[in-house]
């Protein structure tokens, strides 16, 4: 089951609203209540819920990147992909993968 940021928030002893203004860095919060809540983070395993997220953002942070078929052959392709999907994931974002051999 997945930690959920109100989880995170008893643990460091602050409210949720504090953990979402940590966590975003926005609004005022000491430096001592941030070190608390990334404590909390950490030894939760806290990953943000990025479907909760982007709904309350009303943005999906979604990068898409269509290829074709010819594209799917080998190591080349398949750590491109892997890649790719990482870097979006630590951006903040998630990676839709399309297949254009059917796009006009």
């Amino acid at each position: 089951m997945m930690t959920t940021m109100l989880e995170v928030a008893k643990r460091a002893g602050v409210s949720k609203a504090t953990v979402s203004r940590v966590l975003s860095g926005n609004g005022y919060v000491s430096q001592e209540t941030k070190d608390r809540v990334f404590q909390a983070v950490e030894e939760s395993g806290y990953r943000p819920n990025l479907l909760a997220r982007n709904l309350s953002a009303k943005s999906t942070q979604t990068l898409g990147l269509v290829v074709t078929n010819t594209l799917y052959h080998g190591i080349y392709f398949s750590e491109l992909l892997f890649h790719a999907a990482r870097m979006a994931e630590e951006k903040g974002r998630q990676l839709l993968l399309a297949d254009g051999k059917h796009s006009a």
